[in-house]
């Protein structure tokens, strides 16, 4: 995380943005807790994927054991001033181990 995350928990603050960070890395992380809660979904399905960012490609993609589906139009994107990545979806569509529709 940046030096300013720290400057802010020290202070008692956050931001959306920084609390996002630290649930992704909570459940990239191998606690039993975060296993047990990523279990209970057996499908994932994310809508104006082209407009995710990687950190929460991150998260998403922690869910190893549920079917993901994403829509999205790699054209559409609209979100690259909060680090939205269209190159993922554009990743996806050609990967071979990836089925698109």
């Amino acid at each position: 995380m940046p030096k300013k995350y720290y400057v802010l928990l020290e202070q008692n603050l956050i931001t959306f943005d920084y609390m996002c960070y630290g649930v992704c890395d909570l459940f990239k992380s191998d606690s039993p807790l975060v296993e047990e809660y990523k279990k209970k979904f057996k499908y994932i399905l994310v809508d104006e994927f082209q407009d995710t960012d990687p950190k929460q490609w991150e998260f998403v993609s922690s869910f190893k054991d549920s079917g993901l589906f994403v829509v999205g139009d790699a054209k559409q994107s609209i979100y690259l001033f909060r680090n939205a990545d269209s190159s993922i979806i554009k990743s996806l569509a050609e990967n071979p181990e990836w089925k698109t529709i």
